[in-house]
């Protein structure tokens, strides 16, 4: 399996909820991630938006 392959379903951009469920944490960890620029992301409005391609860099970062 590619490291890409646990993401081929989910869009470019993804909501803090699709974060949540890829990395199976809650809300209150993935906004603390983004607080600290740990996880960058993008606010639109009131909604946090995180590229796919900054959720494989963070991912990545563990390995």
């Amino acid at each position: 399996m590619s490291r890409n392959s646990m993401l081929i379903n989910y869009n470019d951009v993804l909501t803090i909820d699709e974060v949540c469920e890829v990395l199976r944490l809650g809300k209150n960890t993935v906004y603390g991630l983004i607080k600290d620029g740990t996880l960058p992301s993008m606010k639109l409005g009131k909604k946090y938006l995180i590229t796919k391609d900054s959720l494989i860099k963070f991912l990545l970062s563990f390995s």
